[in-house]
């Protein structure tokens, strides 16, 4: 089986494995195909994009429930950056790459209600296209329980705010 998957459970693996097959890797709690992600350049910053449009995301729920997902826009994170769940900052990439606007959205845990962590969407012209595409991310629909806000920035405060590398929401509000 694939790289990180030492401390799943091995029913649940067999079950992944049946599901999905044996070519995959548990990268910050989601299975990834084992060849890696495509990697663009934006604003100067580099983003590994994990999942493209119209593939399909697994994961492993708080409830240990493996979930799938059909990605709406390509999906991934900024390379070099530490966010909240220590790992790279996620970023939903739209179709307007030169949009000058950033959108930040705070999710929670759906469960106990506290903060998650930071998702970031790039080339979308307003937060509205932002959150529909987060909320599309979700095909379960439950996209509304964990979105907590969304707020805008422009791409240089947000390029800025990246280049810290330290993309934690205390960060965020400094």
């Amino acid at each position: 089986l694939g790289a990180g998957t030492e401390a799943l459970d091995s029913d649940l693996l067999s079950a992944l494995k049946e599901s999905i097959g044996d070519d995959f890797k548990v990268s910050k709690g989601v299975l990834m195909a084992s060849e890696g992600g495509r990697v663009m350049m934006w604003n100067g910053l580099v983003i590994v994009i994990e999942t493209e449009v119209g593939e399909i995301r697994h994961g492993i729920g708080f409830d240990g429930k493996i979930w799938s997902s059909v990605m709406p826009v390509p999906y991934g994170y900024f390379a070099g950056t530490k966010a909240d769940d220590n790992q790279g900052l996620d970023v939903f990439i739209g179709p307007e790459l030169e949009s000058e606007k950033v959108f930040i959205v705070h999710q929670y845990n759906f469960r106990t209600k506290a903060f998650d962590e930071l998702k970031t969407f790039i080339g979308f012209e307003n937060a509205e296209e932002a959150k529909l595409a987060y909320m599309d991310s979700f095909s379960d629909g439950s996209g509304q329980e964990h979105f907590g806000s969304i707020e805008e920035q422009s791409v240089e405060e947000f390029v800025a705010f990246c280049e810290t590398g330290q993309t934690t929401v205390q960060e965020l509000a400094a």
